[in-house]
């Protein structure tokens, strides 16, 4: 599933270049090429900003899944060391 929203990603991001290319190609004049610029630029941050935001959201879920893992594997060890001196048959030095 991942890799079809990235290449969804690209997709959107190459449309909004040679959108925005083709458009500043075709400005007659100046005004008409700022106006053209400034559209470009706003989709492009737009865009930039939606794909940052999906990145964190997705490093910050591995984060939790990771700091899951870790406090389930300490939990783990506690238990293991709980249950360790009674493998010696209940001998203590």
């Amino acid at each position: 599933m991942e890799g079809v929203h990235r290449r969804w990603h690209r997709l959107v991001g190459n449309v909004l270049a040679f959108g925005g290319i083709s458009s500043l190609s075709s400005a007659a004049d100046w005004d008409e090429f700022s106006e053209n610029l400034t559209f470009t630029g706003i989709c492009a941050a737009v865009w930039l900003t939606a794909y940052v935001l999906r990145t964190r959201r997705l490093l910050v879920a591995a984060l939790e899944e990771r700091a899951a893992g870790a406090e389930r594997e300490r939990a783990h060890l506690v238990r293991l060391a709980a249950v360790e001196p009674s493998c010696c048959g209940g001998w203590h030095p």
